[in-house]
């Protein structure tokens, strides 16, 4: 059964400076294990400053590849696009501008074509066994051990916005 533990930011900086230190703390974790490190982010505007702060840690950006956890079938430039937002937050300054960046695609004929092209480009680049985090030896109360490939996004969303505009659902 999975344990989850509360942990209380004293405000939205601070919150976001958590979720930054804790999301590098795990990419700092996968690379000691492999080579390339694969994280899988949220979209949307509440997790805007934490990629920010998270953007200007001092990783070895070169071998990280960011992913998106969800996105919007819209144009890549359209301010609604969860790419962009990565472009411009995350991949916007160094060091994180060196990460390998792999966005949803959205240029096909259909969502379900794009769809399938981002699961082939994932099976490719997320091959093998995901390595197991002992975040343990981090922080003993805060961290327990869980593996990579539940890492999706450490920032909380407030809103049921997961649904793209293609549904025709708004956020």
């Amino acid at each position: 059964m999975t344990q989850y533990r509360l942990i209380i930011a004293s405000d939205p900086d601070d919150l976001a400076r958590q979720c930054a230190e804790r999301i590098a703390s795990c990419i700092d974790l996968a690379l000691a294990e492999r080579d390339r490190a694969q994280i899988a982010l949220a979209g949307g505007e509440t997790p805007k400053p934490a990629y920010e702060r998270l953007g200007r840690e001092h990783l070895p950006w070169e071998r990280v590849d960011v992913l998106l956890g969800d996105e919007r079938w819209v144009d890549p430039e359209d301010p609604a696009s969860n790419a962009r937002m990565l472009r411009e937050t995350l991949l916007a300054q160094p060091p994180a501008l060196n990460a390998r960046f792999h966005p949803v695609p959205t240029d096909a004929e259909s969502p379900a074509a794009d769809a399938a092209q981002y699961a082939e480009a994932l099976t490719d680049l997320c091959s093998g066994t995901p390595p197991r985090l002992d975040l343990e030896g981090m922080d003993k109360v805060r961290f327990p051990p869980i593996p990579f490939s539940k890492i999706q996004s450490l920032v909380p969303r407030p809103r049921g916005n997961d649904c793209n505009r293609a549904s025709g659902a708004n956020d």
